[in-house]
């Protein structure tokens, strides 16, 4: 697909080809959502990015990841309509790290997962604006940071839940 100038994911796999051309209209989107599917969840869970409940264009954001697993880090971005959104985190020893990079006039509410959420902080100095329950993983916390736009770091205690 890349070889052949896709952007997208399509339904079909030989979609267009060489020696063929184009695959028949009638089972031929260049835009599935049924793959793209995937693409959404490892931006949302693995990379932690998504729009705020309630807001629209990537204004305000909700940046949570998800670690766990056999995963020890991840990295990527989204590029939206205000510029790209950057997303990073990792998972080592006994602490845990996350980056972030928002484009111009964009805000997120930051959620970080941690045994002891009280002791996580953006590497700035500052502490977490609150502490809430990290969704379905009971016993575990998250620090709750509000951000604009710019490059911010995060650090603090790993999460009991992920492997070492």
């Amino acid at each position: 697909m890349i070889d052949h100038g896709a952007t997208t994911i399509w339904e079909r796999w030989d979609g267009w080809t060489s020696e063929h051309g184009f695959a028949p209209p009638t089972m031929n989107s260049f835009n599935h959502y049924s793959l793209g599917s995937v693409g959404e969840w490892l931006y949302r869970f693995v990379l932690g990015i998504e729009p705020a409940p309630g807001s629209a264009g990537f204004g305000r954001l909700l940046l949570r990841p998800h670690p766990g697993g056999e995963l020890r880090w991840a990295a990527g971005a989204y590029h939206c309509v205000r510029g790209p959104i950057t997303t990073g985190w990792r998972q080592s020893g006994d602490r845990f790290e996350f980056s972030a990079e928002l484009p111009p006039n964009v805000t997120a509410s930051v959620r970080i997962p941690s045994d002891d959420p009280g002791k996580v902080r953006d590497l700035s100095g500052h502490p977490p604006t609150d502490i809430a329950e990290f969704p379905g993983a009971a016993g575990i916390g998250e620090a709750v940071f509000e951000v604009g736009s710019g490059a911010h770091q995060f650090s603090g205690p790993r999460i009991g839940f992920c492997h070492r």
